[in-house]
């Protein structure tokens, strides 16, 4: 567990695939959306200062954007597809 932890903390782009990932199946399970949207928000926290020059890595940041994004799309789908159901009477008041 230590392990895991250590690689986590020391490569934020892990959290961009892993956002990437859960992103592409929150587009098909929009139940799951606010995954993709933590992963990234704390990929791109841990994401800072990564580099040994001081500046964050750009692949990281690239792909936690993307996860972010899927996300959100996925996020709002999921309000759009809730307040549908609630005006057509399918979910209680």
């Amino acid at each position: 567990m230590h392990k895991i932890m250590l690689i986590l903390r020391t490569q934020p782009a892990l959290f961009g695939m892993a956002s990437i990932l859960t992103g592409i199946i929150s587009l098909w399970v929009f139940y799951i959306s606010p995954l993709p949207l933590g992963l990234a928000v704390y990929g791109l926290v841990k994401t800072k200062h990564r580099r040994d020059d001081g500046h964050p890595s750009h692949e990281a940041l690239v792909m936690n954007f993307i996860g972010l994004a899927l996300g959100a799309f996925s996020l709002i789908v999921l309000v759009f597809i809730l307040v549908i159901r609630l005006a057509a009477g399918l979910l209680p008041a």
